[in-house]
């Protein structure tokens, strides 16, 4: 599911095939991807965590790979010295009987 959902909503390069899911092609591809925005800053925002957070390991191996593309992307000598700063906000959608908050 999650690799589904990357594949539809990140910028990827190299593109990820649906054949394999490797946690390592889809890091690679996910900081090409970022990469090549050449923009200075990137806040990818996961509105519904909740079908991959109630498979743990899955939901692990997830953040470890945001997580890390975060922080290789910050890194000047991994960027050819054009740093991306990515923020990552995972949130749950609300349960039955909740709201979103608003802006006001």
């Amino acid at each position: 599911m999650f690799f589904g959902a990357v594949r539809e909503t990140l910028p990827l390069d190299p593109p990820l095939g649906t054949f394999r899911m490797v946690g390592d092609a889809l890091s690679d591809s996910v900081w090409g991807g970022l990469h090549e925005l050449k923009s200075p800053r990137v806040v990818i925002v996961w509105p519904d965590a909740r079908p991959v957070a109630g498979a743990e390991g899955d939901f692990r191996i997830a953040l470890d790979i945001l997580r890390g593309v975060a922080e290789s992307l910050a890194e000047a000598r991994y960027t050819s010295g054009r740093p991306t700063q990515v923020s990552v906000y995972v949130a749950p959608a609300p349960t039955d009987g909740e709201t979103a908050p608003t802006a006001d």
